[in-house]
């Protein structure tokens, strides 16, 4: 018995995978050489391939709605980078009662939902187009779009997208990371550009300011492969670094290209986690004692040392090992089954022998317990039109006062981002 289960195991994966491969479209993609069952996925070369639609076993009596897709896949094939892919889906209602959809939900920003029928009667088709940016695509993708309706059986219809970006000017690997820079010494990093046009290719370096990071380019065969070599250089400080270089090709389909540089310098000093926080739905109604680990590292040039470690507590202990002298700590948190820390928490004393942080605060909070505020009624968009707006004071990114006063004789268009978002930065003049 156990045999024949074994057999027809490994022949529900043999026959998974070749069904699988029915996606790809070229040999190398046929060429499944890692397979990994990962919620109803396999994992290829390339990407993840998606699992089969799965109709839920529901036994729904009377009239009921069947969203029927006229194909779940669509290929682009190969593309270049560059213009958008179009591409619409077409749903058929095969049952006898009216289908609504509620969501149409892409899978990622780089595709674009068109407008699309929110009903569907019985035996009527209709249109779902998509338009997805291949300038935001590279190599092959699989991107998925979730379809909501109120069909019983298939309440969440999956369609994929798929294809392979090829880049007119190729650059490996697309991004620059340098990981979490723990010293200070200088970091290089080495990118290759790729020239996939026809004609010989010229690349310039465009002016950037505020990048944190130093870029030279190499020639390795003139006109056809350059080297861009990413340095990193001390001081660092704290924080994150980010970096967006332009260069700018001759290439008239593929004008500029742009190259994101990030790495993370740590903290001389770093507690990981820096806060303990339990959660009700998970450790602390497990009924099983809670265990947590702190990390204690040292990243500067001098040693600094974990004395001991301490917590307002008693019910909660803490236990200090050592790694690796002035360095390199542990701490041990035990905490008993359904602990519940106060509202206002618990905190656990780290002391060190380090003149700049002789104490770090690890605080422990409880699940957020829900308050009684007051309703605030927000006006009506359309009860605000013609109205003054409200009063604001502020600074520009140069330093200049900003207020409602000032800009009262003419119409202002407020633009609120965010410092660290890349879109973002790409939007500031």
């Amino acid at each position: 018995m156990m045999k024949l289960a074994r057999c027809a195991l490994s022949a529900g994966l043999v026959l998974g995978l070749v069904g699988s491969a029915a996606f790809a479209k070229s040999p190398k993609e046929k060429a499944l050489l890692k397979y990994r069952v990962d919620d109803k996925r396999v994992q290829t070369e390339d990407g993840i391939l998606p699992p089969p639609q799965v109709r839920a076993p529901v036994d729904v009596k009377g009239p009921k709605p069947i969203i029927k897709p006229e194909s779940e896949v669509h290929d682009f094939g190969t593309v270049w980078t560059g213009p958008d892919l179009l591409h619409s889906f077409t749903l058929t209602n095969a049952g006898d009662k009216a289908l609504e959809i509620s969501a149409v939900r892409p899978s990622c920003g780089c595709t674009i939902a068109g407008t699309y029928p929110k009903k569907l009667e019985p035996g009527e088709s209709g249109e779902f187009p998509f338009k997805m940016q291949s300038n935001k695509l590279r190599g092959n993708f699989a991107k998925h779009i979730t379809i909501t309706s109120n069909d019983p059986i298939t309440p969440n219809l999956r369609l994929t997208l798929r294809g392979d970006v090829r880049q007119h000017v190729d650059v490996t690997p697309a991004t620059a990371s340098f990981g979490r820079i723990t010293d200070q010494e200088p970091k290089t990093r080495e990118l290759m550009i790729t020239n996939n046009s026809d004609g010989p290719l010229e690349l310039e370096i465009m002016p950037q300011t505020g990048d944190p990071f130093e870029y030279k380019l190499n020639t390795v065969e003139k006109g056809r492969r350059y080297s861009l070599q990413i340095t990193a250089k001390p001081p660092f400080t704290e924080g994150s670094m980010n970096g967006n270089l332009v260069l700018a090709t001759n290439v008239e389909k593929q004008k500029e290209i742009i190259v994101r540089t990030v790495a993370t310098v740590p903290p001389r000093i770093e507690i990981l986690p820096n806060a303990i926080m339990l959660s009700e739905r998970g450790e602390v109604n497990s009924g099983r004692p809670i265990s947590r680990i702190i990390r204690y590292t040292n990243f500067g040039d001098k040693p600094a040392k974990l004395l001991e470690a301490t917590v307002d507590d008693p019910a909660v202990t803490v236990d200090v090992r050592e790694r690796k002298e002035g360095e390199a700590y542990t701490v041990e948190v035990q905490l008993p089954a359904g602990y519940l820390p106060p509202p206002e928490g618990r905190t656990i004393v780290l002391k060190t022998d380090d003149a700049e942080k002789p104490e770090i605060r690890v605080p422990i909070t409880g699940p957020r317990r829900p308050t009684q505020t007051a309703k605030v009624e927000r006006p009506k968009p359309e009860d605000m039109i013609g109205k003054p707006a409200p009063a604001f004071a502020l600074k520009t990114v140069d330093g200049k006062a900003l207020s409602s006063d000032t800009v009262r004789e003419s119409v202002t268009v407020l633009n609120f981002m965010a410092a660290n978002c890349g879109f973002c930065k790409k939007q500031i003049p």
